[in-house]
């Protein structure tokens, strides 16, 4: 019994070291995987929509909408869709710092449309958890002309 117990008690004080090691360890990277799970970023902006009001065929007009990183990690917009070609975006392709803000411009052109009431929606597809739709909309007016004989 002498020589067995010896031989368990060294491998008792090398096994528990051991493994209070390795436990500690994963719980460090548990905690950092946390912590890294946490860094989000965020997009708000201070408008959805916009109305250009009143707009005559072949009229060309921007708007620029503003926009806030909310988030605590980089944003970066990966896309923006447009409904049809009347409605054209403009963005940076940089990434957007935590607490920063930008703009991205909108340009609207009533060439082709009949007249009446029109919208347009844009969405703003990036690497926050939502994805924003903005909307434009304008009034174009029905224009009449005169032929003179």
């Amino acid at each position: 019994m002498g020589i067995a117990s010896s031989i368990l008690g060294r491998a008792r004080r090398f096994i528990v070291p051991v493994l209070s090691v390795l436990l500690v360890s994963l719980w460090i990277a548990s905690c950092g995987n946390k912590a890294g799970e946490n860094q989000k970023p965020g997009i708000q902006f201070t408008e959805t929509s916009h109305s250009f009001l009143e707009m005559i065929p072949g009229e060309k007009r921007k708007h620029t909408f503003e926009y806030t990183n909310t988030g605590n990690a980089p944003l970066l917009i990966l896309n923006i869709e447009s409904e049809c070609g009347c409605t054209v975006p403009s963005w940076s392709k940089d990434m957007l710092a935590p607490g920063e803000k930008t703009t991205m411009t909108v340009y609207y052109d009533s060439q082709m449309m009949a007249p009446g009431i029109r919208k347009s929606h844009i969405r703003v597809i990036s690497n926050a958890d939502e994805v924003i739709t903005l909307t434009i909309e304008a009034e174009v007016l029905r224009i009449n002309y005169k032929i003179n004989q």
